[in-house]
């Protein structure tokens, strides 16, 4: 796509309510901003994650 990236993450378990794919879900949003913030300006957005 001329100069953008396409990142697609897919989790898939075979548990309904998996506390794992509830955790992991939680915690992309705020990776993926950083990642996007660290290609466009050299710096991270977030540095500490909630409950951590």
């Amino acid at each position: 796509m001329d100069s953008a990236v396409r990142l697609t993450i897919t989790h898939e378990i075979d548990r309904p309510e998996s506390k794992l794919i509830t955790a992991v879900s939680g915690a992309w949003p705020s990776c993926l901003s950083n990642l996007k913030s660290l290609l466009e300006t050299g710096d991270v957005a977030i540095t500490t994650h909630p409950g951590h």
